[in-house]
């Protein structure tokens, strides 16, 4: 199937109208019914012990039926790849999937203006301060993060799986970002499309699932056609529980595939280089600064390593705030000496870059357990098989990591 650009921006104006229906109800009770849901749903893993309005409980016990349809066996299939390349998905995560989902600038603006929006609706105009700004990327990155988690850990989708309830409160969630937006800011459904719409929604699955899925290959691992349609699988079933419209959720992963690049093209050839885009991308630099240790070739090894794993033409769309000095300009030629020869000889990155990438994979494993056992702002809850698993990873890769249970 093509995805024409006409085709794609059809779906500009769809959202998810029964998580929708839901906020509408609440808000003829009062914008407070909203806000005190909102704020359940971010402060609780999950739902069992929280205390909702009849129409929100409704709403849980309606949409959590698992349908026929599903193939738990390939869900495994598809748990279990990620389970054994979590330290790799992780790291894509930040340099692929995030930074492809940045390009699309339509979300990026949805996404640059959430924040500040859902703490404090009367006060939008204030300026906030570079850290708090940073902070609460921060936080959203690790809530972005404990979802992967939530959908691909074991046994996600079964009775004691965490899948389906987290992925009905992100749909409650979106549906009151996207109310609060419509009501505080002003958004122009033209020229924007709906905040958090069908074709935002599709794209970032994509970014999740069928990009990751390039992205392992880029890195030299060659999942058999089992695990790679298994992994894809389990980011479809996901789709399905998100509100994804089936016809931006195909069910096999090369039209998946071809989807998520028509969506991201799409979108970055209307906007060049948008803000909103930049400053989401610069954060999540930042953010990774910190995840890796040393400090000389800071910024630089977070942007070349996205550079690497996006297109030329979806990376040129992002302003990496660098200024171009001798050390950018030793890795852009290995970059580009790198990504010349690779077309040449398969798995040649692996001698240049195989080293680097797996370090970066390790201490982002371990920037995840420190975050989970330090108890930060966000609660970051890790299964306990995989858990074992990453501090096992960790430990056998990181010299004189020691980790408190």
């Amino acid at each position: 199937m093509a995805f024409t650009s006409d085709y794609l921006r059809s779906f500009r104006t769809l959202t998810d109208p029964v998580a929708d229906q839901v906020i509408s109800s609440l808000n003829e009770e009062g914008v407070l019914k909203i806000n005190e849901l909102f704020e359940k749903l971010t402060r609780n893993r999950g739902i069992e012990n929280v205390e909702f309005s009849p129409l929100v409980d409704k709403y849980f016990r309606e949409q959590s039926e698992i349908p026929d349809w599903v193939d738990h066996d390939k869900l495994k299939i598809g748990q279990d790849v990620y389970a054994d390349y979590a330290g790799e998905v992780s790291m894509l995560l930040f340099f692929l999937s995030l930074p492809a989902a940045y390009t699309g600038w339509r979300g990026a603006t949805v996404l640059a203006c959430t924040g500040r929006l859902v703490q404090d609706p009367d006060a939008i105009e204030e300026k906030e301060s570079d850290q708090s700004s940073f902070d609460r990327l921060k936080r959203r990155l690790m809530e972005t993060a404990q979802f992967v988690v939530d959908v691909m850990g074991p046994d996600a989708y079964g009775d004691r799986g965490d899948a389906v309830v987290a992925c009905l409160k992100v749909r409650l969630m979106h549906a009151s970002i996207r109310h609060m937006i419509k009501k505080y800011l002003d958004w122009d459904v033209k020229e924007l499309g709906e905040p958090i719409n069908q074709e935002d929604m599709a794209g970032t699955l994509q970014s999740f699932s069928s990009l990751i899925i390039q992205g392992l290959e880029n890195m030299g691992i060659e999942l058999s056609e089992k695990e790679r349609d298994g992994f894809y699988y389990s980011w479809h079933v996901t789709g399905h529980f998100m509100g994804v419209t089936p016809l931006l959720n195909p069910d096999d992963y090369e039209t998946g595939l071809a989807l998520g690049h028509a969506i991201i093209n799409d979108q970055r050839g209307e906007h060049d280089k948008h803000e909103s885009t930049n400053v989401l991308t610069k954060a999540l630099v930042e953010y990774v600064n910190e995840m890796i240790p040393g400090k000389i070739f800071d910024n630089y090894l977070p942007v070349f390593v996205i550079k690497y794993f996006l297109k030329t033409n979806t990376h040129s769309s992002i302003n990496f705030h660098l200024k171009p000095n001798l050390k950018y300009y030793v890795f852009e030629v290995i970059l580009k000496l790198v990504s010349f020869w690779a077309m040449l000889q398969k798995g040649l990155h692996r001698i240049f870059l195989g080293n680097k990438f797996d370090q970066i994979k390790h201490h982002t494993l371990l920037a995840m357990l420190k975050h989970e056992n330090n108890h930060k702002n966000i609660e970051f809850y890790i299964p306990p098989s995989l858990k074992e698993n990453w501090i096992t990873t960790v430990k056998g890769n990181i010299k004189g990591v020691t980790l408190d249970d």
